[in-house]
């Protein structure tokens, strides 16, 4: 029997709330658009836990990445106009500073699609780490001239000519910002304000963290430290950052903004010859995803086999808020995710949501199933006569352990889970971690090991 939509997004309730608790999630926002139409958008959690003040479908987030195809958008929209062209240098558009010939002579569209043949510089990394009072690295960075110093002093780390590899560079992204403020002759944050923002009726969404607060229903981003205690710290702000990650809005306007990329709010913002052009893939990310192969488009991740569909997609984290917003053109569906936390798990709930709202099977997804054989593989074992004690429990930063105790031997190892079966490491040799698992009680009776074979005693 067909599930109602009403009965689908229980599921989403349910899944959300788990995920919540068990990422240790401060609050979390969620908008699901259906045939360019809202079916759901609810906040849940709190937006601010010292004041116990609850997260809504309109508290402000930033959702770092996501806001790389809003740069992609603008540097498009100015292309259209003939105002620059993208297969030319970027040097031809930024002659206020010095670029080495390497970096200079990069066209625009090879940052627009990661393919600089640059890895990444930490430029972004260390910009967010400085405003969370990290400083590891004492690199300095104060204006747009010490980012282009830093490029230039990096050219040795080129890897590959433009085009030729993929490596995700922010520090493109920060070029490309700087490319729509010189062509443009306003500020990046004015121009993306200006016209996309507005445009999209995205009207309290923009790039200023003194403006976020000022409105009221923002989140307070919560940072976890190196002992996982979360404590409040203030939103990051620096216009450094901006092209490549610091859009603040509410997954309300997230989502008007993905209804134009579904082709429900064109607006005149971009003809539909160039938002078929940014949605194709360019280049292969050279990541095997269990919705096969992935690539980057200009300013989007495209999955070509999503359930036998094409989903466009992103994530965005900023170690103090984390976001994911998606979309199947297809299914006319689309999905807008953020927390106030950089542990939150965004694109699994993300997945989840567009299986649900697209009544495709959730407990086939990668993540779902690899959840329950680790719940189910965990607990104490014996072998005959309990010579050999095994207990697979949780370790630190999430990693599934198996310690093995016996008279002779004493050994913590990892427990791999990929698809539907398990394997372990020991004196370099892989070995399969054997188990039944009784999909009624989600329970694993009898694991078998190298030489053993142990049955469950407790959980």
């Amino acid at each position: 029997m067909t599930e109602s939509i009403e009965e689908r997004l229980k599921e989403v309730d349910r899944f959300v709330y788990s995920s919540m608790q068990e990422q240790k999630l401060p609050g979390i926002s969620l908008t699901i658009t259906k045939n360019g139409e809202t079916v759901y958008s609810k906040g849940h959690g709190y937006r601010d836990l010292e004041k116990l003040v609850p997260a809504t479908e309109n508290t402000l987030y930033m959702i770092g990445s996501i806001t790389k195809s809003l740069t992609a958008l603008g540097v498009l929209q100015l292309y259209q106009k003939k105002k620059l062209d993208i297969y030319a240098p970027i040097k031809e558009f930024i002659p206020s500073v010095k670029l080495e010939e390497e970096v200079g002579k990069i066209p625009i569209n090879n940052l627009l699609f990661h393919s600089s043949g640059f890895p990444t510089l930490n430029v972004a990394e260390i910009l967010i780490m400085k405003m969370l009072g990290k400083d590891s690295s004492y690199i300095s960075i104060s204006s747009f001239e010490d980012f282009i110093d830093l490029i230039n002093f990096a050219v040795k780390e080129r890897v590959a000519l433009p085009g030729k590899k993929y490596f995700y560079w922010n520090e493109g992204y920060m070029i490309l910002g700087k490319i729509i403020e010189t062509v443009s002759g306003v500020k990046y944050e004015d121009y993306i304000k200006n016209n996309i923002l507005l445009p999209l009726k995205m009207r309290r969404s923009g790039f200023y963290a003194k403006s976020a607060v000022e409105d009221g229903d923002f989140a307070v981003p919560y940072y976890f430290d190196e002992k996982g205690e979360r404590r409040p710290v203030p939103m990051p702000d620096n216009p450094l950052n901006y092209a490549a990650g610091g859009l603040i809005t509410s997954t309300v306007e997230l989502s008007m903004y993905l209804k134009f990329w579904l082709g429900f709010d064109t607006n005149e913002i971009l003809n539909e010859e160039l938002i078929r052009e940014a949605l194709k893939p360019r280049i292969s990310t050279g990541r095997e995803s269990p919705y096969g192969r992935e690539f980057y488009g200009y300013g989007w991740f495209i999955t070509n086999d999503f359930y036998g569909k094409k989903m466009v997609w992103h994530s965005g984290n900023v170690e103090v808020f984390s976001a994911f917003a998606a979309f199947v053109p297809e299914e006319k569906v689309s999905v807008a995710i953020a927390s106030n936390s950089g542990k939150a798990l965004a694109s699994q709930i993300g997945i989840f949501t567009l299986c649900s709202v697209m009544s495709l099977r959730s407990d086939d997804l990668p993540f779902i199933r690899e959840r329950r054989i680790r719940e189910a593989l965990k607990g104490i074992y014996r072998d005959y006569r309990n010579y050999t004690v095994v207990r697979i429990y949780d370790g630190a930063d999430g990693i599934l352990n198996m310690e093995y105790s016996s008279d002779e031997m004493h050994m913590i190892l990892p427990v791999i889970i990929s698809g539907k079966k398990a394997y372990t490491f020991m004196n370099y040799y892989k070995y399969p971690l054997e188990y039944e698992l009784d999909n009624k009680e989600n329970a694993v009776k009898k694991l078998c090991f190298e030489r053993h074979c142990f049955n469950k005693v407790s959980v």
